[in-house]
């Protein structure tokens, strides 16, 4: 191999030190406050223009198992035409795909992209960079052995002498590249090279945070969207189906008042079967109903006074804590934000559960309060039958009763329905327990 020009590493003038040092902290600049990826590497593109006084700069991005040019300035439209795409296609027009996976990348790309490199050649860098100050003298000089595969040469028959292909990593993994062409030969020096190799480490990571948000964001999108097909879908089935479920709860009435079998016999049985599972059915219905309701077209942006909602939940209960002696405390409740309507249907399933599920003696049911540092944690503790270890993290399933005795009424959709109001607050809910020793169960809400 003949002596090809790459340049030196020469220190750079206090002038250019300093321009390098402004430039870097207006590119992380930009790339720490960025909204919108495209601007942002646009102007970061500008940036190394104006550093560098390269005719032309890029930034190649992955794109379903492509790299083309994400962004780029100063190259001739003909030019991001033909050089677009970079996989290697077969006779077929077929992309060829790698043993690895992903598929072949064709040119010096390719090679910066796929991390094809040989560190002793002197138009790589360390870091699997490529330069060159004259691609005629490298492609005069060398064969596609030394260039680590099959290479186009387009940019050197437009006249690029100068190029540089730079990768872009994150954590570790190349995503893309950073290009710089010139048609002037002599453009680069290795220190400017490493410069950019750092500037490239930057661009990566604000890349893949892009990815990472804009992934999450359309999670999150299609996730409402598919609890908002499920909660109409819900809500008109069990809407649906209350009609000829009441039809049926009146067949059996009338069937069981106009039967003259006596109240023991097998007939009257049947009847009392149809009855008491028709009216399970309802209930559940019924409760499947009031989930699918609970956060639809509810404020939740309200202040609510949390000590008058206890006081209101606590008066509707009036009955069955009479019936069970229950003695009811709380700690002064604060103010929150949140949905009066929500909250009042929350402390009725927690407080209505502590008094339903209670042991031999009467309940005892204290709400307690703890200002954490950005959140309100309340408990709802009671002294009834508890909830063991095993069905701790499934009570709050959807008709999921917690191993309570079958004599106890409940569907189990209660407390599906409060983590379901918690978590539309912002907060989160958990339960405490011993079998046979009560129950906290708490929840959190923002300050």
């Amino acid at each position: 191999m003949g002596e090809i020009p790459t340049g030196t590493r020469s220190e750079p003038s206090v002038e250019q030190a300093l321009e390098r040092e402004r430039t870097a902290r207006r590119i992380c600049s930009e790339l720490n406050g960025f909204v919108d990826l495209e601007p942002t590497l646009r102007s970061v593109t500008t940036m190394i223009r104006d550093l560098t006084g390269c005719e032309a700069v890029g930034v190649r991005l992955h794109d379903h198992g492509d790299y083309p040019y994400f962004v780029h300035g100063g190259f001739p439209d003909q030019f991001i035409l033909q050089e677009n795409s970079l996989c290697s296609r077969g006779t077929d027009g077929d992309r060829l795909p790698r043993e690895v996976g992903g598929y072949e990348l064709d040119c010096m790309c390719g090679n910066v992209i796929h991390g094809r490199f040989d560190r002793t050649l002197p138009f790589f860098t360390d870091r699997g960079s490529f330069w060159s100050n004259g691609t005629s003298a490298l492609l005069a000089e060398s064969n596609e052995e030394d260039r680590q595969g099959r290479t186009r040469n387009y940019c050197n028959s437009c006249g690029y002498e100068s190029v540089a292909l730079v990768p872009i990593r994150a954590h570790g993994e190349r995503i893309g590249l950073i290009q710089l062409n010139d048609r002037r030969t002599d453009r680069f020096t290795l220190d400017l090279i490493e410069y950019i190799e750092m500037l490239g480490e930057q661009v990566g990571v604000a890349v893949r945070s892009s990815l990472i948000h804009t992934r999450l964001k359309t999670i999150t999108e299609e996730l409402a969207r598919s609890n908002e097909d499920l909660e109409q879908f819900a809500s008109a089935v069990s809407h649906d189906l209350q009609q000829p479920l009441s039809a049926l709860l009146g067949y059996a009435d009338l069937l069981s008042m106009s039967c003259p079998a006596a109240e023991d016999s097998r007939e009257h049985g049947y009847i009392r079967g149809i009855l008491d599972g028709s009216r399970r059915m309802d209930r559940m219905i019924r409760e499947m109903l009031a989930y699918a309701r609970v956060t639809q077209d509810v404020a939740t942006d309200e202040t609510v006074d949390l000590d008058r909602v206890f006081g209101h939940v606590v008066t509707d209960l009036g009955s069955e804590v009479k019936h069970t002696g229950a003695r009811i405390t709380h700690d002064p409740l604060p103010p929150v934000r949140g949905s009066e309507v929500l909250l009042t249907q929350l402390l009725q399933n927690l407080v209505g559960n502590a008094v339903k599920f209670r042991g031999d003696r009467p309940p005892r049911i204290h709400v307690a309060v703890t200002k954490r540092e950005t959140v309100w944690q309340f408990g709802v503790q009671d002294s009834g039958i508890g909830i063991g270890p095993e069905q701790q993290d499934r009570v709050f399933g959807l008709f999921h009763r917690g191993g309570a005795p079958s004599d106890v009424p409940g569907t189990g959709v209660g407390l599906a329905i409060c983590r379901k109001i918690v978590e539309r607050l912002g907060g989160r809910i958990w339960v405490e327990s011993e079998l046979g020793r009560g129950a906290t169960f708490l929840f959190t809400l923002p300050r």
